[in-house]
């Protein structure tokens, strides 16, 4: 299943799909403007987030709320390729993510 987050109720239903992972493990990405997150002009154009069955994209500036909700509220793991920079990207944003619930598979995959 893939959903975009466009209306109140899309949001709603993210929320409780967030919930109900619990400890579980959601993958996370960011798609930016480019990979300087220090230029004045980058940002955060969307972000994502998944499980082996469910998909959910979200636009930033329209859900910033929502997304900063959920990055702090999570109490599973994230997995994220190359967390260095996403969490940095989403920084920007004031969105924290806790470094220690993470799991970067692009280290993983390197000591593959």
């Amino acid at each position: 299943m893939l959903k975009v987050v466009q209306t109140l109720d899309d949001a709603m239903e993210f929320k409780r799909w967030m919930g109900e992972r619990g400890c579980e493990t959601v993958a996370l990405d960011t798609e930016t403007t480019g990979v300087n997150s220090f230029d004045p002009k980058f940002k955060v154009r969307i972000i994502q987030f998944g499980s082996n069955e469910a998909a959910w994209v979200i636009e930033l500036d329209r859900w910033l709320g929502l997304v900063d909700e959920i990055c702090t509220g999570f109490k599973g793991r994230w997995y994220i390729h190359n967390s260095r920079f996403d969490i940095a990207a989403l920084a920007v944003h004031g969105v924290k993510l806790n470094w220690a619930q993470t799991d970067d598979t692009m280290i993983a995959m390197r000591l593959a």
